[in-house]
């Protein structure tokens, strides 16, 4: 992998990170690729079948970290609470997939009597909520 591991260190612990970089980063190469391929595929079906719909086409990776969640989730709900980040980077960082986090923030204030009002306890439910929903692949 381009590394150079002394053999005491040649443990899967110290190399899985080189690793997981690797994998992301050739995950990144073929990307592009793959999105072209699946609009070909839903361009085909939308003219060979009638009923093929007209669906987005995203890639959803699989996280190859295993991760603990819980301790991410302790990192961003505390920079969110010093005001290190906003709602929409906290988002991002969350250990959840979502979607369309636009989307999450603008009903997320549709629902609040008042917009302006920063309700932090609230936000900090609804990330716990979306921690505890398994992720849809």
């Amino acid at each position: 992998m381009g590394t150079a591991i002394a053999s005491s260190k040649a443990s899967a612990e110290t190399q899985m990170p080189v690793f997981i970089r690797w994998i992301e980063a050739k995950r990144g190469d073929v990307s592009g690729w793959l999105l072209e391929l699946a609009q070909v595929v839903m361009g085909y079906l939308r003219a060979t079948s009638p009923n093929a719909g007209d669906a987005d086409i995203n890639l959803i990776w699989e996280d190859l970290s295993g991760e603990d969640g819980q301790l991410t989730l302790e990192v961003v709900r505390w920079a969110y609470t010093e005001g290190l980040i906003d709602r929409e980077t906290a988002l991002q960082l969350a250990p959840v997939k979502i979607m369309n986090i636009q989307e999450v923030l603008d009903k997320a204030d549709s629902e609040n009597e008042d917009p302006e009002q920063d309700n932090e306890n609230e936000f900090q439910e609804n990330l716990d909520e979306e921690m505890l929903m398994p992720a849809a692949a």
